[in-house]
């Protein structure tokens, strides 16, 4: 490679350009992996640097004391940089920083940030530092400007090879995509000259299937094949440091009963009983003895990957013919004949372009076509609704193009039902589960026995999927999927009739009509909002409809907005059957103008149903950071469904979780789920030694969560833990403005003593953090929220103190919360005390994963020995902890 690039870093004092400074500058000149020349230095901002940049960065006030202002440097910074192409990681950020200094830069640029994002998409994170981390290239300095830009000219040359490594039939298809977009990483893909693929670059060739080591046939009597589990197990052959686990063979021994003699269970196993073994040994055995089909259903993915990569290939020793396959819904495969259909757009945005090319390098490697596979960003997640095999969209199969698509078109959501059809264990999620039964277009295929693990989401996971959300946002991309479809249908069709042309403009009419009704019904909603809702400061403003709402004159108005949009919607659906009736007579059977014009009526038909009466709905408007309004309707209650609807047609329904059960019994869930007498109970105790294993700190004199001294007193104590602890801490709330506020009070002290706080949402997401943590546990604590009470497994000595800041209630403004409460005699001992419980005990749970763990848990809320229903909380954790009730300035000395 002959070009040369500039690599350019800036720290500076925020995030503003037009109030904040630049602190450092560095740039490197070079060609391919040589470095040509540097261009380094610190820059005095004359202003105070923040505490928080100076953790971030490790540079003070009196670092740059002596340094030259950006004054002084700017010229010599613009020569260096001259014209050549200019690479840096979120690139606009300091180009942007640059201008607004008085160096305008007319260079073209190459945001690696970008480019891996295309290239690097399967990352926990495309942070410098995390890519760093991950590909293995030498960070001494991070947050300093030479050493980011050192990672980036490295990054950059990674990035190359992987445009090069493309195959060639893909990157020709890129190459042809390209002019229709105005794209700044156009060059980088156009120069790249196709080379036949390497072998190592092909897809491997399957190899054929290797014999497994099996075990003798068990028993087929339950009461003999419990001993599977036995202290002499034959699993030991197979499973390291194999334990006997007397509650898992109670509860392998009561999940075959029930399938025996079909009654249904509720099961409670705690942590460490090794509840998924049970009973995917009691699915094998009903489907090899009793030829039984099993669906299995999950709510989060690290418990499918643990039951088909941990545990199913223990069982299959068992019973080597046992077939498992994975089942998602709809919209989590590929439609081809849609992405053909995008890739034929004669005009593509950036983001479109970004998420082809992905796709595009996606689909040669990929065998199930599950877009989860797939990792878009911010806009590019505007696609998958495009992209996925929707039933309203779906088309016959044509003959494979080879100028569309780099492999054979391959129906994907059809292979996944004939794995699922000719399986004998099919893993679902419980979204897929619930949305399957409330449809009379099913995917599951047919099954005697089903298994829903995590079933304390199983209430929440209905009420999502019947919850609607509206956004004027949502409404505009419709209409501008419909225009661009009649436009479509024009030119691609020139000689349609008369009939047909006018069918067109009389939808794009009505359709136009529609949009201003809505868009001033959304505007009505946000004076309703404004008048009505308390506000609060930092956060978006939401409002639930109360009767007094729905009877004010502002309601009123809305009402009538959409008795307007109802007129418009029946003479929108008779245009609509006309112009299908004229395709189909033209036999154009898959033109993306259906189902456009299904997606716009179905907006305005489900929009109509919030404003029907708001008896048995719970209906509330959110307005976000963004000021943009969402209206949004969920169902009063659910719990009838489930009897009705879900349960039904299992000749046994197993219903299992580490938490279930509240006050020491199940009627909690049993109401939440309408369970009836049909459903037997057994609680199985934890196999873990928790007594000798974890120890509970308490301090009982801190301020009421509720007044302003609590959360300051809070900060002190986690700080103090998290140094004594030396890192390896897990700290969890329940407000997001808590979290951060800890976090920057915190962050900069703690840096000093060699430990970084990484904040979910503010250090990065979920997955970049728990990487960062793994790696360095030591010099790590984690402050997180939601969904880090539950499904994150650190095991061993990498964590070993979690810290429960505040007893999990739900906000008492919460819309559903609000609305549930208000049907039931006591609210708080029947609904919010209950649900605290089992997401306390989810808490709880991140500390001991194993028989060898150790560690403490912290309880930052008085109320536990404040307030009378504190005793619910300790009493639903495991009996014989030892609970230390101390000062809060001496918690750290009993850890």
């Amino acid at each position: 490679m002959n070009q040369t690039y500039i690599a350019l870093d800036l720290e500076t004092t925020g995030f503003d350009p037009s109030a904040d400074q630049v602190l450092e500058v560095a740039a490197i000149k070079f060609r391919g992996d040589k470095i040509l020349e540097t261009f380094e230095t610190l820059v005095n901002p004359g202003i105070e640097i923040p505490a928080m940049v100076s953790h971030i960065t490790g540079i003070s006030t009196e670092t740059v004391k002596a340094a030259p202002s950006f004054s002084d440097i700017s010229d010599n910074l613009g020569r260096f940089l001259g014209n050549f192409p200019i690479v840096g990681h979120n690139i606009d950020f300091d180009l942007t920083f640059l201008e607004a200094k008085g160096v305008p830069v007319l260079n073209s640029q190459i945001d690696t940030l970008k480019l891996s994002g295309i290239l690097l998409s399967e990352l926990p994170s495309l942070s410098l530092e995390t890519i760093s981390r991950q590909l293995k290239i030498k960070h001494e300095n991070k947050h300093r400007a030479l050493s980011d830009a050192k990672v980036c000219v490295e990054l950059f040359q990674i990035l190359l090879q992987k445009i090069a490594q493309i195959p060639v039939p893909i990157l020709k298809q890129i190459q042809a995509l390209i002019p229709r977009s105005e794209w700044e990483l156009a060059d980088l893909f156009l120069n790249t000259v196709p080379q036949p693929a390497r072998p190592s670059q092909t897809r491997p060739a399957k190899s054929p299937p290797q014999k497994t080591t099996s075990l003798p046939l068990p028993a087929a009597a339950p009461e003999d094949f419990i001993n599977i589990l036995g202290e002499q197990s034959s699993l030991s052959t197979f499973i390291d440091k194999y334990e006997f686990r007397h509650g898992q063979q109670i509860l392998l021994k009561k999940i075959l009963q029930a399938f025996g003699e079909n009654f249904n269970l509720i099961a409670e196993a705690g942590t460490g009983t090794g509840k998924t073994m049970a009973y995917l040994l009691a699915a094998g055995h009903a489907c090899h003895f009793q030829r039984k089909k099993v669906i299995i259903s999950t709510y989060t993915n690290n418990l499918q990957d643990q039951v088909l990569v941990k545990d199913f290939p223990l069982v299959q020793k068992l019973f080597p013919e046992l077939k498992i396959a994975v089942l998602k819904g709809r919209k989590k495969y590929l439609d081809q004949n849609r992405f053909r259909q995008l890739l034929e757009k004669p005009h593509l945005e950036e983001h479109e372009l970004t998420s082809i090319i992905k796709i595009l390098i996606w689909l040669n490697h990929t065998e199930t076509g599950d877009l989860d596979e797939l990792n878009l960003q911010n806009k590019e997640t505007q696609l998958y609704e495009e992209i996925c095999a929707d039933p309203s969209y779906m088309t016959a199969p044509e003959e494979y193009s080879a100028s569309h698509l780099p492999s054979p078109r391959i129906d994907f959501l059809e292979n996944a039902r004939r794995k699922a059809e000719s399986a004998d264990i099919i893993v679902v999620n419980h979204a897929l589960l619930i949305q399957d039964h409330l449809t009379d277009n099913k995917i599951l295929p047919e099954a005697q026995i089903l298994i829903a693990d995590e079933a304390h989401h199983l209430e929440k996971t209905l009420t999502d999927g019947l919850t609607m959300f509206f956004s004027y946002s949502r409404l505009e991309r419709q209409w501008d999927h419909l225009i661009e479809s009649l436009e479509s249908l024009k030119k691609t069709q020139p000689s349609l009739d008369q009939e047909t042309l006018t069918a067109s403009t009389q939808i794009r009419k009505l359709s136009s009509g529609s949009l201003q009704l809505a868009e001033k019904l959304f505007e009505k909603n946000r004076l309703l909002i404004e008048k009505f809702a308390k506000t609060m400061y930092g956060q978006p403003s939401q409002l639930g409809i109360t009767q007094q709402i729905a009877d004010s004159p502002e309601w009123a108005e809305c009402l009538e907005l959409i008795n307007q949009m109802t007129l418009s919607i029946t003479d929108l659906k008779e245009l609509s059957d006309q112009l299908h009736r004229t395709l189909l007579k033209w036999e154009i059977t898959d033109h993306p103008l259906q189902g456009n014009l299904h997606d716009l009526q179905n907006f305005f038909q489900n929009l109509k149903t919030l404003y029907d009466s708001p008896k048995n709905k719970i209906i509330w408007v959110n307005k976000g950071f963004d000021e943009s309004i969402h209206l949004c309707v969920a169902p009063l209650s659910v719990k009838e469904i489930f009897g009705e609807k879900i349960f039904t047609g299992y000749q046994s329904v197993i219903l299992t979780s580490a938490t279930l059960s509240t006050y020491g019994h199940f009627s909690y869930i049993r109401s939440e789920l309408g369970l009836d007498e049909s459903f037997e109970e057994i609680k199985v105790p934890s196999h873990f030694s928790y007594p000798d294993q974890v120890k509970i700190i308490i301090p009982e004199n801190l301020s009421d969560p509720k007044t302003p001294d609590y959360l300051p007193q809070c900060t002190k104590v986690i700080g103090s833990i998290i140094n004594k602890n030396g890192g390896r801490t897990l700290v969890l709330f329940t407000a997001k403005k808590d979290l951060a506020r800890v976090f920057h009070e915190l962050a900069p002290s703690l840096k000093t003593e060699g430990i970084n706080l990484l904040a979910q949402n503010i250090s990065g997401g979920r997955g970049k953090i728990i990487s960062h943590f793994q790696d360095e546990p030591a010099n790590c604590a984690i402050l997180g929220t939601n969904s880090f009470w539950e499904g994150v497994d650190l095991i061993g000595p990498v964590l070993t103190c979690v810290v429960i800041q505040k007893l999990p209630f739900d906000p008492p403004d919460d819309p559903i919360v609000r609305a549930r409460s208000s049907l039931l005699e006591k609210p708080f001992e029947q609904y919010s005390l209950p649900r605290a419980i089992l997401r306390f005990k989810q808490g709880f749970g991140r500390l001991i994963r194993s028989a060898r763990d150790t560690g403490a848990v912290v309880i930052l809320d008085s109320r536990l020995v404040q307030k009378s229903y504190g005793r619910e909380f300790i009493s639903s954790l495991p009996e014989g902890i030892k609970i230390h009730q101390c000062d809060q300035k001496e918690v750290a000395d009993f850890l």
